[in-house]
């Protein structure tokens, strides 16, 4: 966030993978972190809109993931 604060854009991107979720992770945890980003960036910063992007897959994952993934 330091970085962004440096800059003090008026919007921010926020693009979100699926590489960002682990075994370990709820999706409910992953839900309060993004929150927590989102609510530092407009409190702390000032940015005026935050936009959370879903990145998606680019390619047959190499590894087993939680969720499965059609390409095709």
């Amino acid at each position: 966030m330091e970085f962004v604060a440096d800059y003090s854009p008026q919007i921010l991107v926020l693009p979100v993978g699926t590489n960002d979720l682990y075994e370990d992770v709820s999706v409910e945890s992953m839900e309060e972190q993004i929150c927590d980003i989102v609510y530092e960036a407009i409190s702390n910063i000032k940015v005026a809109k935050v936009i959370v992007c879903q990145e998606l897959h680019r390619c047959e994952p190499t590894i087993w993931t939680r969720f499965p993934v059609d390409l095709h």
